[in-house]
């Protein structure tokens, strides 16, 4: 409470565990990003624990985001396929 008012705080977490042999800081901030990421996409106040198979489907997500906004500064239609 701040000053008698009631402050909520969400947060979204992404986790990455290290692992024998992977172990490079760079490379769990990024694991660690996408499951942010992944997180954020279920909903705020949300954790996820990284899984390769997260890298792919955050990547399709954005690509899909980037064609939208492409489509949308260009003024032009846009046609999906789904991408498995």
């Amino acid at each position: 409470m701040i000053e008698d008012h009631q402050i909520q705080v969400r947060a979204s977490v992404g986790i990455a565990l290290s692992q024998a042999g992977h172990e490079d800081p760079t490379e769990l901030m990024q694991a660690a990003d996408v499951a942010m990421y992944a997180a954020k996409a279920r909903g705020k106040g949300r954790y996820e624990v990284y899984q390769p198979d997260l890298q792919a489907a955050i990547v399709r997500r954005l690509d899909r985001t980037a064609d939208l906004q492409r489509a949308i500064e260009g003024g032009s239609s846009l046609c999906t396929t789904s991408r498995s």
